[in-house]
C-alpha cells in the first residue's frame, strides 16, 4: 500500500540549474559564434534557458520555479526573464562553485520561503536541457506523487559499454547494457528529503554528479522514469546545432511544443 503522506496535496517547484561557466561550449564555437553563456544562446528564436523553462511554465502541476545562475549572468537573466512571459519565476539566485553547491543554495532558498515544505516536491533540471517535453516532466511528477521516493528521467543504453581501468589497461570488460541507463533531468524528491541529503553531502565533503545519488547516499529509494533521447544537454556548440535540428522538427509536428510556445 502506498504511504498515505504521498497522496496528500502537494506543491511542486522547479530548480533550474544554470550556473555553469560554459567553457567547453565556448571553446567549440567560432569566435563570431561564441556567446558568453550557452544558456543565453539563441535556439529556434528563443534563448536556451527559455526553452529549458518552457515545460515548467506550461505545466498546470508546477507552482513555480527558481533559476540558479552564475553570478555574472544574473543581471542579464533578470532583464531577459522578468517579464509577463514568466509569471511562475520566483527568483534568480546565485549559484556556487559546483552544480551541487548551486543546488544546495536553491534548496536552502526554497526551504525558507515555501509554505508547508513537508508537502513540497522539487524537480531539479539542467538549464542547458532545452528539449524537455511537458509529457516527460509530468511523468516524473506523477512518480513522485504516488510514492515516497526520488525519481529522474533516463534513457536505455543501446551501444556496447566497455569498462576500462587506467590502472590495469590490459583488462577491459563489457558491462551488460540492460544494467546501464543514461541519466537526464529533471530529477526530484520531496523538499525535506532533498534538504537532508544536500546537507549530508556538504557535511561529508562528497561531490556527486547526479541528484539522485545524493538521495541514495542517505538510503532514500529512487526510481528511474524513461524519458526521450532528444532531451539532450547542451555542452558543446555542436550540441546546440543538434538541439536546433530536433526542436525545429518538433515545431513542425503536432506536439505539446505548440502549447509551450503558447500557440495551441
Amino acid at each position: 500500500m502506498l504511504n498515505s503522506e504521498a497522496r496528500q496535496p502537494v506543491k511542486v517547484y522547479g530548480i533550474i540549474a544554470a550556473g555553469g561557466s560554459s567553457e567547453r561550449f565556448k571553446s567549440g564555437a567560432e569566435p563570431e559564434q561564441a556567446e558568453p553563456s550557452k544558456i543565453t544562446s539563441k535556439l529556434a528564436g528563443r534563448l536556451v534557458i527559455e526553452w529549458s523553462l518552457a515545460a515548467f511554465a506550461a505545466s498546470a502541476q508546477v507552482d513555480g520555479y527558481i533559476v540558479v545562475a552564475n553570478p555574472q549572468d544574473i543581471r542579464q537573466l533578470q532583464a531577459l526573464l522578468r517579464t509577463a512571459e514568466h509569471p511562475k519565476l520566483i527568483d534568480i539566485i546565485s549559484g556556487g562553485e559546483t552544480r551541487q553547491e548551486s543546488v544546495f543554495n536553491a534548496i536552502s532558498y526554497l526551504s525558507g520561503i515555501v509554505d508547508e515544505p513537508e508537502k513540497a516536491l522539487i524537480l531539479i533540471h539542467d538549464g542547458a536541457r532545452p528539449l524537455l517535453s511537458l509529457a516527460d516532466l509530468e511523468k516524473v511528477i506523477s512518480q513522485l506523487s504516488k510514492e515516497r521516493c526520488g525519481a529522474g528521467l533516463c534513457t536505455p543504453v543501446y551501444d556496447t559499454i566497455r569498462r576500462y581501468s587506467k590502472t590495469d589497461p590490459e583488462r577491459t570488460r563489457v558491462i551488460p547494457r540492460e544494467e546501464c541507463f543514461l541519466m537526464q533531468t529533471p530529477q526530484g524528491a520531496p523538499l525535506k528529503i532533498l534538504a537532508v541529503a544536500a546537507k549530508a553531502a556538504r557535511h561529508e565533503a562528497k561531490l556527486y554528479t547526479d541528484d539522485l545519488a545524493l538521495l541514495e547516499a542517505i538510503g532514500y529509494p529512487v526510481r528511474l522514469v524513461q524519458g526521450s533521447r532528444d532531451n539532450l544537454k547542451i555542452t558543446t556548440y555542436a550540441d546546440l546545432k543538434l538541439a536546433e535540428f530536433y526542436l525545429r522538427s518538433k515545431l513542425n509536428e503536432e506536439s505539446d511544443y505548440y502549447r509551450l510556445l503558447g500557440r495551441a
